[in-house]
């Protein structure tokens, strides 16, 4: 038993010592490479403030994954000519192949790494790339190559975006922030999505042609707003015509009201409707002040304040005639003129 005793503290001493070894050789690899990346930055920050890029040849062999992971830390915060140079500096140095071959790796982080690099440094012959990460196993390297796509900026990246909606790939808010920033827009894509894919890409799709304000497509969306069967496409609808502010859109919005039984696409409407400004815009909201649920009943009122002025003195008479539609009315009016709203007593 003694000879047992011993031998188990002996094996614990050598356990707990190869475990201190390896802790101290891991820490001193992380301060290695903390101070690798460090002496990179400062090689790059010297290198695009003396507009001289034969700084970077003081870079060693070893540092090329260090200047990747400065570069990618430092674009978010480069403009113009410096993200032009450090881009082209990546090219130069053979970044883009690497992240053609990354991009079938087991690895998760070099997949998300090769989503990141060729987003920014890549090009039209990228476009391929990204959209084969479009569809990897994980969500993360997904929502990077959706990115990449909208900084590329090529019109082609549409379809894949719009299909990578379609499957659940990506949310509508990725695929709708990259749609956006694609020159020229590729209109044709975007509004033949409205009735050719499922509800996400419908609704992505009558989102961005309201944040492009793309008054020529009106009445795509209206039609999207009349006829679609999920709630969620036609309050993207009404909102996107609300984004358009074009008082051709009134009469169908009003219209809608008459029809429409989801309380978020009525609220969304209601905003709509409000965002014209126009003072034949108030009746139907008015109407809506003693209507339900709640929700419904303060987007009217937050619409009616919209309108202006006018709109503010019709919410101050509906606070002091009180009844059902008085928290709404209060709610919006603190909203859109406190000073008013404490002197008329309106608290919700």
């Amino acid at each position: 038993m003694l000879y047992l005793g011993v031998a188990l503290v002996a094996i614990d001493l050598l356990v707990a010592t190869a475990y201190l070894a390896w802790h101290a050789g891991d820490g001193a690899l992380r301060h290695r490479r903390t101070r690798r990346r460090e002496r990179v930055r400062r090689t790059v920050a010297m290198a695009l403030a003396a507009d001289d890029l034969s700084v970077l040849d003081q870079l060693r062999r070893g540092d090329r994954s260090a200047l990747v992971d400065v570069a990618l830390q430092l674009e978010a915060n480069l403009r113009g000519d410096d993200r032009r140079t450090l881009a082209a500096v990546l090219r130069d140095r053979g970044e883009l192949r690497r992240a053609q071959r990354a991009a079938s790796s087991r690895s998760f982080a070099r997949r998300a790494q090769a989503a990141e690099i060729a987003g920014w440094i890549g090009d039209a012959s990228t476009v391929d790339l990204l959209a084969r990460l479009l569809r990897d196993r994980d969500e993360e390297v997904r929502i990077l190559a959706a990115r990449g796509l909208g900084r590329l900026g090529e019109p082609a990246a549409a379809y894949h975006l719009l299909h990578a909606l379609a499957t659940h790939r990506i949310s509508y808010s990725v695929a709708a922030a990259s749609l956006v920033k694609l020159d020229p827009t590729p209109t044709d894509e975007i509004v033949a999505s409205l009735t050719t894919m499922g509800a996400g890409a419908r609704r992505t799709a009558a989102l961005v042609i309201g944040q492009l304000r793309l008054t020529s497509h009106t009445d795509d969306l209206v039609a999207r707003l009349r006829t679609d069967e999920e709630p969620t496409v036609r309050q993207a609808a009404a909102i996107a015509l609300g984004e358009l502010e074009h008082p051709s859109t009134l009469e169908p919005l009003v219209d809608h009201l008459a029809s429409e039984r989801d309380a978020a696409v009525v609220a969304a409407v209601a905003t709509a409707i409000g965002r014209l400004g126009l003072p034949s815009s108030v009746p139907p909201l008015l109407a809506l002040l003693d209507a339900e649920p709640l929700a419904v009943r303060r987007a009217a009122a937050s619409a009616i304040a919209l309108v202006g002025p006018a709109g503010v003195e019709l919410l101050e008479e509906a606070v002091d005639q009180g009844g059902r539609p008085r928290a709404a009315a209060a709610w919006a009016l603190i909203d859109a003129d406190p000073v008013r709203a404490s002197r008329v007593g309106a608290t919700p």
